[in-house]
């Protein structure tokens, strides 16, 4: 490769790396998004079996809609994997800025 190849080479390189670095860091915050929700679905799944507070085909119906959740944030469809899983107990409450948090915030 001659020099003036590798120089071009290396400018779009540079040119592309903080595009690229932003996809990352918007792919990790959505994963992030779904980890955090699931484990607060999971969390809600258990408080109602323990209790006795949900029918078990309902609670069943839940952990499937959580495993269908779970494959579709992972296939990088994270607002709707965050849809499926509000719908079955509703959005989460995020505590630490008492909004609701929920699949159709502002991006």
């Amino acid at each position: 490769m001659t020099s003036s190849k590798q120089v071009v080479l290396l400018a779009v390189l540079l040119l592309a790396t903080p595009l690229f670095a932003g996809e990352v860091d918007t792919r990790l915050s959505a994963l992030q998004d779904c980890g955090s929700r699931d484990a607060h679905f999971l969390t809600q799944l258990e408080q109602h079996g323990e209790q006795g507070t949900m029918p078990g085909e309902k609670l069943y119906a839940a952990f499937q809609t959580m495993l269908r959740a779970r494959a579709v944030c992972s296939a990088g469809r994270s607002e709707e994997g965050l849809a499926l899983y509000d719908s079955v107990f509703g959005p989460v409450r995020d505590t630490q800025m008492g909004q609701v948090r929920d699949s159709q915030r502002a991006q």
